[in-house]
Parts: structure tokens; C-alpha cells; sequence
């Protein structure tokens, strides 16, 4: 009985310096401001999609509201064989929207992965941003996202997500607390340069 009550303090108290580590990385991130930052960079959205027909509204609504200029962004909508109309909703904005384009994802391939590859095969810009049809985004995605990155030069960068509003009982609080500790223990090992997503 005491080796296991040893394990578990032994066991607490590495959970305890991982998560003072992770918080630490938080404490050390700046939030520098994007004043003196204008965008100059062209940048690649792929959202792939199958069977989003109810949710490719929102997303496609929320990228024309974007602040980072259209004539250095593209977006790429990559079709993984959808059967419920998502094609044809994508194909009528993309028609109207030079900046955005329709790809077919080519028989014989599917998921999310093959979707994304084969985007990244047909893009020329240097970087490379993507997020899920489901999703929705502020007005300010892109450029944070852009801006982070010329500020602080990187291969990679990742952003936060949240879960959208709902009747707001006990378990959707559980998990925004979830999905809110998920992303803090992200960032904060992004910071340590010790990154676990």
C-alpha cells in the first residue's frame, strides 16, 4: 500500500512540474501587437469537406469578412466525393469569387489527409494555412495568423479553437473547461519550444 500511494505522489508531482512548465510557456508568450505590421505575404487556405452542406455557409461567410487582403489570399475547398450538395454550393460561390477554387479530390483517394495533400500539390504561395469546413473564424484568422508569423519567424503556427455556443448546461461547460486546459497546455509547450500538439 505505500509503494502505491509513493508511485502516485511520485506520479502528481510530474504532473504538477509539467503543468508549471506549460504555464510558465504562458506567462513568457507576448502578445505583440500588429500596428506596425501590414500584410505583404500571399497565403493558401485549404478547407477540405465531405458532406458540409449546412456548414460551408458559415465558413465561406466568415472568410469574405476577413481583414487580410483578398488579392494575397486563396482558398481552396477540396472536395472528398460529397454526396449531399456541398459540391455544387461550393462551385456557385467559387464562380463569383476569383480568390477562391474548387478542387475535386481525384477517385481513388479520400479522408482529410489525401484532401490536404492534394491541395498542397497544386498551391504556389510559400505558406499555408488550414481549417475544417465546420469551423467558423473571426474576421482577424488570417492576418493574426500571418502577423504571428512575421513577428516571430516560424515554421509553424497554430491557433486556438473553442467549441461554438450551445444550450449551455453542465457538459457543454466541461468541456469548453476541456477544450480551453487542451489549448493552454498546447500553447504553453509551443513557448518551452517543447510542443505536444
Amino acid at each position: 500500500m505505500a509503494l502505491l500511494l509513493i508511485i502516485a505522489l511520485f506520479l502528481l508531482l510530474c504532473y504538477a512540474l509539467l503543468m508549471l512548465l506549460y504555464f510558465t510557456g504562458l506567462m513568457i508568450m507576448k502578445d505583440e501587437g500588429q500596428e506596425d505590421w501590414h500584410p505583404q505575404q500571399e497565403v493558401s487556405l485549404v478547407i477540405p469537406f465531405r458532406n458540409e452542406v449546412k456548414h460551408l455557409h458559415g465558413i465561406i461567410a466568415d472568410l469574405l469578412a476577413q481583414d487580410y487582403p483578398a488579392h494575397l489570399l486563396s482558398v481552396l475547398l477540396v472536395n472528398d466525393h460529397s454526396t449531399d450538395g456541398s459540391r455544387e454550393v461550393v462551385r456557385s460561390i467559387t464562380e463569383k469569387l476569383g480568390h477562391f477554387a474548387l478542387l475535386d479530390l481525384p477517385a481513388g483517394k479520400s479522408g482529410k489527409k489525401e484532401a490536404i495533400a492534394f491541395a498542397l500539390s497544386k498551391i504556389s504561395s510559400s505558406w499555408v494555412m488550414q481549417t475544417d469546413a465546420d469551423c467558423r473564424v473571426g474576421p482577424g484568422f488570417i492576418s493574426s495568423h500571418m502577423s504571428h508569423q512575421v513577428l516571430h519567424s516560424s515554421d509553424l503556427v497554430a491557433g486556438m479553437v473553442s467549441t461554438g455556443q450551445a444550450r449551455g448546461g453542465f457538459l457543454e461547460a466541461f468541456e469548453r473547461l476541456d477544450l480551453l486546459a487542451l489549448n493552454a497546455c498546447g500553447a504553453g509547450s509551443f513557448a518551452v519550444e517543447r510542443p505536444i500538439m
